[in-house]
């Protein structure tokens, strides 16, 4: 708006000084009069420009770019469904209307991030990830896997070029088209119990929700035929560890403070601390026996920092450890085995089909982590704000 103002503010000058020329070559009152009119049609609006609001003019540049980005969705949809259309000669109306309508749905979330779309489009790869995801659409209609190829997709274009991140992107699109969801299910658990741990996990109430927001979601669908699992190794997304893992074995070093310590009673930490950690959050049931108290914490470090936090003393905080960690639950792996039933049903499934399947000597490459950290953002709607990776 503001260069078509300042437009028409250039013509009426020069309008003006036109008059004002024919003015002194022929000394009519007509021209004085036009130049007057001229003259006044400018200071009107300059004066109109000026006084706009800045509000005004930030939704009017707003509501240009909103059409022009519009226009940019639009041309882009049409030139690549074209392009696809073109390279493969689909006959079916069917296949033609889903190459459509996948293109305009990545076009439109390209044209949220990026106002150069078009530029971004003249990219070979670029276009090469956009054609895998309009082939596998078209033959399968999977609408969760080609929304998480589109994430991927712009993922892609907006990593730094030529580095690991742009590649495990670009990977990723190629890749999402050889997976089904068993793939995405045992790389995703695999993923959160290999290489993650939540620091909310200090009792027993957390770990039950836990397992039924994190692990549960993955598990149902999990197969124990070892070709899916070597299919994965064949895709670049898992490789064999140098030895197996038990699934008990993975939770005593995930969460030491849950699973070593027995716990403590609270005359025990009142001769220690008097009264300062009975109304805090500092303290959770154990795990074993609900009378005891443990510290909230998931192993001594974070024990410690909590203890410090809470304004105790070094001395008391050296305390309070030594409390915590003179009664040893001497836990091993099959007395976690026997708990974890008891803890959330399903655990113990989950135990029996870890033992007896490829997951416990599987591991996950970059890519793999790639992809199934994705598929659990996709899935659950966040991005793991509580877990941490390992």
């Amino acid at each position: 708006m503001n260069s078509q103002m300042d437009g028409v503010i250039q013509g009426l000058v020069a309008i003006f000084y036109n008059l004002y020329d024919q003015c002194k070559v022929q000394n009519s009152w007509i021209f004085y009069l036009a130049g007057i009119v001229a003259l006044l049609s400018i200071l009107r609006i300059y004066s109109a420009k000026q006084h706009q609001k800045p509000g005004e003019q930030r939704r009017k540049r707003m509501k240009r770019l909103s059409q022009d980005k519009a226009t940019v969705k639009k041309k882009a949809t049409e030139l690549f469904t074209q392009q696809y259309l073109a390279l493969y000669s689909p006959r079916s109306k069917v296949i033609q209307s889903r190459i459509k309508m996948i293109t305009q749905r990545a076009m439109a979330k390209l044209c949220t991030v990026r106002d150069d779309a078009l530029e971004i489009m003249s990219d070979p790869e670029v276009q090469h990830n956009l054609q895998l995801i309009q082939e596998k659409f078209a033959s399968s209609e999977d609408e969760y896997r080609a929304d998480l190829q589109i994430d991927m997709f712009i993922d892609a274009i907006e990593q730094p070029r030529h580095t690991l991140a742009q590649s495990l992107a670009n990977d990723g699109v190629r890749v999402l088209t050889k997976l089904t969801k068993q793939h995405l299910d045992i790389i995703s658990l695999l993923f959160i119990l290999r290489y993650t741990r939540d620091s909310n996990n200090s009792c027993l109430t957390s770990i039950q929700q836990y397992t039924t927001k994190y692990i549960m979601p993955f598990f149902n669908n999990l197969p124990r035929e070892a070709a899916i699992y070597h299919y994965l190794e064949e895709c670049g997304c898992t490789h064999s560890a140098p030895s197996p893992i038990a699934l008990e074995r993975l939770l005593l070093e995930s969460y030491p403070a849950v699973f070593q310590y027995l716990g403590f009673s609270q005359i025990e930490m009142e001769e220690i601390v008097g009264e300062k950690l009975v109304n805090e959050d500092l303290l959770v049931p154990s795990l074993f026996d609900p009378k005891l108290w443990k510290i909230n914490a998931i192993d001594d470090e974070m024990s410690i920092r909590l203890l410090r936090q809470a304004g105790l003393t070094a001395m008391e905080v050296t305390a309070m450890q030594k409390l915590q960690q003179s009664r040893p639950a001497q836990c091993s792996e099959e007395g976690i085995q026997l708990w974890l039933p008891h803890i959330y049903p399903q655990l113990g499934e989950l135990s029996d089909l870890w033992s007896q399947s490829p997951l416990q000597i599987t591991a996950l490459s970059p890519l793999g982590i790639y992809i199934a950290h994705a598929n659990i953002k996709k899935r659950l709607g966040e991005s793991l704000t509580t877990i941490v990776t390992i």
